[in-house]
């Protein structure tokens, strides 16, 4: 299980979409995490008490795991990393970096004006100039575990747009 979803070409406006979930390693330190709040909960609370702070804790994380899933997409046109967008004719082609790479880009390399939409579980990324004069950010760093394919489908976006 990688944690992730990608779909490309999923249908007559989607060319590609991935959601960035959480590995199998920290959903499994997430239930050990309630087991141990229940474990602790045995001293005062009873049965009922460790089984409610088991659910309560459980639930509590795994909501967190959940709205800390990323979601990129090019679809209509748009290039879409969370809740930005941006039309895909005002991008340059985009750079698949490897994990290596895209760690130097996101750390010592990082450019401030840069727009980065990061999630720490995918270590690759795409780094997309942006050619439209009017806007200051020079670039979308955006985390991806399907690098190749997030380039191609821009590329393919552009050609259309």
């Amino acid at each position: 299980m990688t944690g992730t979803v990608a779909e490309p070409s999923t249908g007559a406006d989607v060319d590609y979409r991935e959601r960035i979930s959480a590995p199998w390693w920290l959903w499994l330190f997430m239930a050990a995490m309630a087991l141990s709040a229940g474990a602790v909960a045995v001293a005062g609370l009873g049965p009922v008490g460790v089984l409610l702070t088991i659910l309560v804790t459980g639930l509590a994380g795994s909501a967190l795991l959940v709205s800390w899933s990323g979601r990129v997409e090019v679809r209509g046109g748009e290039f879409r990393a969370g809740r930005a967008r941006i039309p895909v004719h005002l991008l340059g082609p985009g750079v698949a970096l490897d994990a290596d790479t895209a760690a130097l880009v996101r750390g010592r390399e990082i450019n401030a004006a840069a727009y980065h939409y990061i999630r720490g579980w995918a270590p690759e990324a795409v780094q997309v100039p942006i050619e439209d004069p009017a806007d200051p950010t020079p670039y979308w760093y955006v985390s991806t575990r399907h690098p190749q394919a997030l380039v191609r489908a821009l590329a393919a976006a552009r050609t259309r747009s």
